[in-house]
């Protein structure tokens, strides 16, 4: 069993860390936009309102939203499915692949700043670390509720 100590300075550390604040400055909103713009240009820039549902855990209303947001930046339009009048389907427009490459690059040039900045090396223990810390979780917490 760690030492008292041990486990105060850690949980001292990790109060120290707010991680959240830089997750927070992005909008919830603008993140729901950007997931669906590379979700679609992932399932070859179309899909149906309720895969996206289904991959984002919230509901078609909400999908709807992120959609008509969208929609109004001519990012994506919106059809009927030829094959069941109940089903919409949504598409990337041409400005919604190049949204989508400019969200990409953007995500390229930070995981290079960060691993200039950083280093490799210490992102990847990082990474290595966080995994078994989550592995970890699920085995002792989350599992654990499901008994």
């Amino acid at each position: 069993m760690a030492k008292h100590e041990d486990v105060i300075e850690l949980i001292t550390y990790f109060k120290n860390l707010h991680p959240h604040q830089v997750v927070e400055k992005t909008q919830l909103e603008q993140r729901g936009m950007n997931f669906l713009i590379k979700f679609l240009a992932n399932s070859g820039g179309k899909t149906f309102t309720f895969e996206i549902a289904d991959k984002m855990h919230i509901s078609t209303a909400r999908v709807s939203n992120l959609v008509n947001k969208l929609e109004a930046k001519g990012l994506v339009e919106r059809r009927i499915s030829k094959d069941d009048a109940r089903k919409t389907l949504i598409s990337l427009t041409v400005e919604g692949f190049k949204q989508h490459k400019i969200m990409e690059e953007r995500y390229y040039s930070l995981v290079s700043q960060m691993i200039d900045a950083i280093g490799k090396d210490e992102l990847k223990q990082f990474v290595d670390t966080f995994d078994k810390m989550q592995t970890f979780l699920e085995n002792n917490i989350l599992h654990k509720d499901e008994e």
